[in-house]
């Protein structure tokens, strides 16, 4: 009987010893591999949350920029064509005849003045909203490589690499949106920045004729407002 209980205690010490080190993972031991591929799936499932999260801030964050760039077009539009009207007024007065320094056509040359320094400071923002748009261009690089680089974590599903295609496909189609968007903003900085410049020199023009109560004597564009540029497509 005693020979019994003793080694009865010794087995259940060696399989509680077992049990502990099934548990516990006993010394130099491997975990197994089901606990690392569970492991490594929900981390490559939090990283391709992330991943879609900083997609769609990105696709947000664009579609605002041509947002604003479409706004910066009506605003310069609408001053542009209301500067084009004071100074076809002007002329037009001008060119009959009037007194000089006409109270009428200095309010005129003033308000013509007043629109164009408006379109510079739209082109100001125009300026700023290309180098937020650059800026747009690195974090979407950034991005892609990042959503590459995942492909190779280990651990993932094959639901994971799946989302990780749709993701990547989506921030390619928002980097083609952003080289749109520059090519845009780099051609109406360039208009705009033309026609300010020739309607300030004609503005100058102008201002003689004003004074002076008649055409002439002035630059030899002044006068002639130009067609404001807009869109070209």
């Amino acid at each position: 009987m005693a020979k019994w209980t003793t080694r009865a205690a010794c087995l259940f010490a060696a399989l509680t010893l077992g049990a502990c080190d099934e548990m516990l993972g006993a010394p130099g031991s491997v975990a197994p591999a089901s606990s690392v591929t569970a492991t490594g799936g929900v981390t490559v499932s939090q990283r391709v949350q992330q991943l879609r999260a900083d997609q769609n801030a990105l696709a947000g964050g664009v579609q605002a920029q041509v947002n604003q760039l479409q706004a910066l077009r009506n605003s310069i539009g609408t001053e542009a064509r209301t500067y084009n009207s004071d100074v076809s007024q002007i002329t037009s007065r001008l060119s009959v005849g009037t007194t000089p320094a006409n109270p009428e056509l200095v309010g005129r040359w003033n308000s013509a003045q007043n629109h164009l320094d408006k379109i510079t400071g739209d082109i100001g923002g125009l300026n700023s909203l290309a180098t937020q748009v650059t800026t747009q261009a690195s974090v979407a690089g950034h991005l892609l490589d990042t959503i590459r680089s995942t492909y190779n974590v280990g651990g993932a599903v094959e639901q994971d690499h799946r989302n990780l295609r749709q993701i990547e496909a989506e921030t390619n189609r928002t980097m083609q949106a952003i080289d749109r968007l520059i090519g845009d903003l780099n051609g109406e900085i360039s208009r705009q920045n033309a026609f300010l410049a020739a309607e300030r020199a004609n503005l100058a023009g102008l201002s003689y004729g004003v004074s002076s109560g008649r055409l002439g004597g002035g630059p030899a564009t002044a006068g002639t407002p130009r067609p404001y540029p807009g869109r070209r497509n």
